[in-house]
């Protein structure tokens, strides 16, 4: 796992562009996996801006959702899709993600399905985001998703809609994350205690889900100081 600390945001979209570019030199059918939350938006409007992800199709998958409708201003898929706006006929012809009009494990086993067809079975990069409770996608510590090894897409529910809101979540798995041939971790600034626990924690996976990252090869965590 690599650390790279940044002064500002604008820093930071630079390597995570870069860090995309180089993952996908060479690739002949690419796949990312985009997480959602405030973090990586700046980077997915930069890229549709820029045009700097072609040529199409390059598949976009979503890591995880929320249980809400898809024009929600809470809903990861409305977030994504307004920031590639520049690029919205070309993104949302290669843009795979959850349907959330169905029962929550329905739509999981619908997802689940589609990722079965992944070219080569495994993502060339998956994009995430940590939360200060340690979650990642919509793993959460304790929760029975954070603990699935054969699925590869779940509902997961949040117990704690205190600290994150929304309690029915779709996402991902951690088979299908540690599979993927890099992961690029995004944290924004306040993530100091996060950052310190990963790098010098003795939390148990289960109670700091993120520390599951740790068994990957090609992991990079960027991240404000």
């Amino acid at each position: 796992m690599e650390f790279v600390s940044f002064h500002s945001d604008e820093a930071q979209l630079r390597a995570a562009r870069y860090f995309l570019e180089d993952s996908l030199k060479g690739a002949e059918h690419p796949t990312i996996a985009l997480s959602g939350g405030r973090t990586p938006l700046p980077l997915y409007a930069d890229l549709a801006r820029q045009q700097l992800i072609t040529p199409f199709p390059v598949e976009f998958y979503l890591v995880d959702e929320r249980c809400v409708p898809l024009v929600d201003q809470a809903s990861n898929y409305h977030n994504i899709t307004e920031a590639f706006r520049p690029a919205s006929r070309a993104f949302l012809d290669h843009f795979h993600f959850f349907d959330v009009s169905l029962a929550p494990s329905k739509a999981a086993e619908k997802y689940a399905e589609e990722l079965q067809t992944l070219p080569r079975g495994v993502f060339d990069v998956v994009i995430l985001g940590i939360g200060n409770d340690g979650h990642t996608a919509s793993l959460f510590p304790g929760s029975a998703a954070n603990r699935e090894e054969k699925a590869l897409a779940v509902h997961a529910i949040n117990e704690h809609t205190d600290q994150v809101p929304i309690r029915d979540r779709l996402t991902i798995t951690w088979p299908v994350i540690l599979a993927a041939k890099r992961i690029l971790v995004l944290a924004g600034k306040g993530k100091g205690e996060v950052i310190e626990e990963l790098r010098n924690g003795i939390k148990k996976f289960e109670e700091f889900p993120v520390h599951r990252l740790e068994s990957h090869s090609h992991c990079a965590i960027y991240f404000l100081s």
